[in-house]
């Protein structure tokens, strides 16, 4: 995978957490209760901290989204600095779907360092505001087993960033992880 040559530590520890789905998007982060006060929440109620109108997961926070204008000009620069370089990146983003398009930046090697810093930008501007919460009473009446709550639902497992990735893959990220810790 291209990703893991990405030069600057920030940047590849920004795009592992996104290929192992470790960060601090909605989609994530309310998978679980916090055992005390809240249960899981339900998919469809993990909404975007900004918008508050789609699940807060990878393909909407980089690259739906446009309710914070920070990240309106973070994308608008992202896009464009990389079709600066290569035309086919606009009609890949104006023809295809959002898992799609992120597959295909984390496997391009002229992509993936611009791509890093992206992710790496969007991350900390989520991580700069709080999760939204749902009212408990909103999705309280939805019932949703334990177990298909931490697997998710048989969509996001069949498109989910972690279906990208064998687990050998996974171990060298962890191993060049470490290296940079090492160091």
């Amino acid at each position: 995978q291209p990703w893991t040559g990405v030069q600057n530590p920030d940047h590849r520890r920004a795009l592992a957490r996104l290929v192992a789905s470790n960060h601090r998007l909605a989609v994530e982060v309310l998978r679980r209760g916090d055992g005390q006060r809240r249960r899981p929440i339900p998919r469809e109620w993990r909404l975007c901290r900004f918008c508050r109108a789609d699940v807060e997961d990878e393909v909407h926070a980089l690259l739906v989204c446009n309710e914070s204008g920070s990240l309106v000009c973070l994308r608008a620069r992202f896009w464009s600095d990389l079709e600066a370089k290569d035309v086919s990146w606009k009609t890949l983003r104006e023809t295809r779907e959002g898992f799609f398009i992120l597959h295909a930046l984390l496997s391009s090697e002229r992509a993936c360092a611009r791509f890093g810093q992206y992710v790496s930008d969007v991350f900390s501007l989520f991580d700069g505001c709080p999760v939204f919460v749902p009212a408990q009473a909103l999705y309280e009446e939805v019932t949703v087993p334990r177990d298909e709550v931490l697997d998710d639902d048989e969509e996001d497992d069949e498109v989910g960033m972690r279906t990208l990735l064998s687990s050998w893959t996974v171990m060298i990220m962890w191993l060049w992880l470490c290296r940079d810790s090492a160091s």
